[in-house]
């Protein structure tokens, strides 16, 4: 495994995403507990050590089972991030008690407003969790706090301004690359010198499709694999 170095910690450059685990009777709120664990296990074998969760993820039950899963190992052995979602529960306060009381965590290493879009970037902003999940930062109870994006340029350049953000998270992946954002999001974050946590690597899954999905128009750039799609989002970070 690789890793990076962030902030005088070791961060693996592939994370896994709990967003998207084997479930029974193709019911997504009904997490099949065995293969998931087996999964979490591989990746902490395999070095591993960055886990990403939010609190809609598996109709609420994904950052329950990630705890649980990770309770066998050292807290200091793995780095968990989880989201506030704004629309799920607005009231801040009682939605990060219940993510601390779910993990099964005093404390949660990566925090991050889950997938800011332009039509509700200025309402979380202006809500008061900003000023909240500081406090709770100070408190030790959230060590990196940042916020996930899927909005404009020119509204990313709004919430950097709002606060001195640890770190940012974009979708990034050859096909968002050249025919979305991607880019222009990545330079806005790199001259702030945010660090980039990379979301979506092989655009949901329909960038590696047998029948060419987002390959589509992307012939001779050198990404027609799951490796050359991995090398690209992973070759870009400030």
């Amino acid at each position: 495994m690789q890793y990076k170095e962030y902030k005088g910690i070791r961060l693996s450059r592939l994370g896994m995403g709990v967003m998207r685990l084997p479930v029974e009777d193709q019911d997504d709120s009904r997490i099949d507990h065995r293969a998931a664990k087996a999964m979490i296990d591989r990746c902490m074998e395999s070095g591993i050590n960055y886990y990403d969760t939010a609190f809609i993820y598996h109709g609420g039950k994904s950052e329950g089972f990630l705890g649980r899963a990770l309770a066998e190992y050292p807290r200091d052995s793995y780095y968990v991030a989880d989201k506030f979602n704004l629309q799920a529960e607005p009231d801040y306060q009682k939605q990060f008690a219940r993510q601390l009381k779910r993990l099964q965590m005093e404390s949660i290493d990566f925090y991050l407003l889950h997938g800011i879009q332009d039509s509700f970037a200025d309402t979380i902003l202006e809500c008061g969790c900003v000023d909240y999940f500081d406090g709770m930062k100070k408190q030790g109870k959230i060590k990196y706090l940042g916020f996930s994006f899927h909005g404009s340029p020119e509204k990313l350049v709004n919430i950097l301004n709002a606060y001195p953000w640890d770190f940012a998270q974009i979708q990034l992946n050859y096909y968002d690359w050249y025919f979305g954002d991607a880019k222009r999001l990545y330079e806005i974050l790199e001259e702030a010198k945010i660090p980039v946590m990379v979301m979506e690597p092989v655009h949901g899954g329909t960038a590696c499709k047998s029948d060419g999905g987002c390959r589509k128009g992307t012939e001779g750039r050198g990404t027609g694999c799951i490796p050359g799609i991995l090398c690209h989002a992973v070759g870009h970070e400030p």
